[in-house]
């Protein structure tokens, strides 16, 4: 389950999740007006995680650099970011994040997704899950962490969603619970 985060209190939510998460990873905050953000949720209700989705004409210069060289002109391009779980839900709702950016890419006709991977993101991404997921270049070392630069095929995800055990349709509901 998902909530759009359209209020003050659950951006304040979705920011303290998110820190709460860097911080431990050793990440240097960083804050996207221009970004869809989402609270993940738990079956009890409790909000667990985050995630968020930026169009390619709002990645920063830096991120745009990094792909420049992948992205081409018939591609429709999302970044996905501030993709955090807390401890407690890690393994609960580690897969959410994953299944609401395909659905969300659906969703607005996106065709490719970009993203700096945590490492074992990447790895479940790409091993697990089995997802059309590219490393474009080596890993590096960014804002506190090594991130591996990667873009999904999304719209071949998406088209294929009902061949994936994991998939199953995210459901947004209307009311939370903090955690």
């Amino acid at each position: 389950m998902y909530k759009v985060v359209n209020c003050t209190s659950q951006l304040e939510l979705f920011n303290n999740i998110k820190q709460c998460c860097w911080q431990e990873k050793g990440f240097e905050m960083e804050r996207n007006q221009h970004s869809d953000k989402f609270l993940l949720i738990a079956n009890n209700g409790e909000v667990g995680g985050t995630v968020e989705f930026t169009p390619s004409t709002y990645m920063s210069n830096f991120t745009r650099d990094i792909f420049k060289d992948v992205i081409t002109e018939d591609m429709k391009v999302l970044e996905i970011d501030g993709y955090a779980v807390l401890p407690k839900y890690r393994g609960v709702l580690g897969m959410s994040g994953i299944r609401l950016a395909v659905q969300y890419a659906e969703k607005y006709k996106y065709t490719h997704a970009v993203a700096l991977c945590d490492p074992k993101v990447f790895h479940y991404i790409h091993k697990v899950y089995k997802c059309d997921i590219k490393q474009v270049s080596d890993m590096f070392f960014y804002k506190g962490a090594d991130v591996i630069p990667a873009i999904m095929d999304a719209i071949v995800v998406y088209e294929n969603k009902h061949t994936f055990k994991w998939w199953k349709e995210m459901t947004e509901i209307k009311d939370v619970v903090s955690v």
